[in-house]
């Protein structure tokens, strides 16, 4: 790394627990399910949380500090790099819940849209028909994926203090999902 540059690496956090990632996710208007569509149970989930640095930027020249430091152990090292560890959130970018049934899933994603850097989009070149449906009063979009008649169903939730912005999406693995179901199990997190 001549140039001493510092890059910022994630990973996602994993969970098998549902108990433990309740637990974990701290705002409790974040809905998660113990089971979608009727015989769809909770399987497992994956967080990416945000770290210190996001929530709290260092200064520049606390940003200056952690490069020198940095630097000085990838000389001692010879490597030519170095690492560290950054303390994580409870606040959270993304959530990823997936719900199994046999070998059909369905995959409820949460982001917060509270990010500066929050965005959704469809591959163009994806073959999809969208359309804009209510379920109890509530604006969303559905999207079905073709050939293989795929489901997705998308909103936004916002808190009544309009603090807090997330976009719920539920996506079925198989053409056994219909939209009908996916609008059913949105009508649940309402």
């Amino acid at each position: 790394n001549p140039d001493h540059q510092t890059n910022l690496g994630m990973k996602l956090a994993p969970f098998q627990n549902l108990s433990q990632l309740r637990d974990k996710i701290t705002d409790k208007s974040v809905k998660i399910a113990d089971s979608v569509n009727g015989n769809y149970k909770f399987k497992e989930a994956e967080v990416l949380f945000k770290n210190a640095q996001e929530v709290n930027p260092p200064s520049p020249e606390e940003k200056k500090a952690m490069a020198e430091k940095l630097r000085k152990q990838a000389e001692k090292s010879k490597k030519g790099y170095a690492m560290m560890p950054i303390k994580m959130t409870d606040q959270f970018s993304n959530i990823w819940v997936t719900y199994r049934n046999g070998e059909d899933t369905i995959q409820i994603t949460i982001t917060n849209l509270n990010n500066k850097n929050a965005g959704m989009y469809i591959d163009e070149q994806s073959e999809f028909e969208q359309e804009k449906v209510q379920v109890k009063g509530v604006e969303m979009l559905h999207t079905e994926f073709g050939p293989a008649h795929v489901h997705d169903l998308t909103w936004v939730y916002e808190s009544p203090d309009k603090k807090k912005r997330y976009a719920y999406n539920v996506h079925g693995n198989s053409d056994k999902i219909s939209k009908e179901s996916l609008m059913k199990i949105a009508e649940s997190y309402l």
